[in-house]
């Protein structure tokens, strides 16, 4: 367990390939529903976070600013029964949290996380 940014994120490794499979299951769900403009945008800002991180670059703070898809999905899918969007949403809750504190890898790995960050 990774504290607030969940199961699958212990690491800027774990962020790189977390990003990825995100990005992949954002582009299959919008495959089925392709007029979701929230989809578009998470597509949008997971590709730019792509481009920020590439080469183990960080994102500058205002660019982290910028990124709202975790609040958005979770405003938006609260209450959904659609299976595949409750989990991309928690997915893409936990990426805007790591993206939003930008940790160390022994913060992110540590359980106990949200106590002091």
């Amino acid at each position: 367990m990774a504290g607030v940014f969940g199961d699958r994120i212990n690491s800027r490794a774990d962020f790189q390939r977390e990003l990825g499979d995100a990005k992949a299951l954002t582009e299959q769900v919008l495959q089925r529903l392709p007029h979701e403009r929230l989809l578009q945008s998470v597509l949008r800002q997971l590709e730019a976070l792509q481009t920020w991180t590439i080469n183990n670059q960080a994102p500058t703070p205002e660019d982290r600013k910028r990124i709202t898809m975790g609040i958005q999905m979770y405003r938006e899918y609260e209450t959904t029964d659609d299976d595949e969007l409750y989990a991309l949403r928690r997915r893409i809750g936990s990426l805007n949290n790591y993206v939003k504190y930008w940790p160390q890898d022994d913060v992110a790995a540590d359980p106990n996380n949200l106590a002091y960050l």
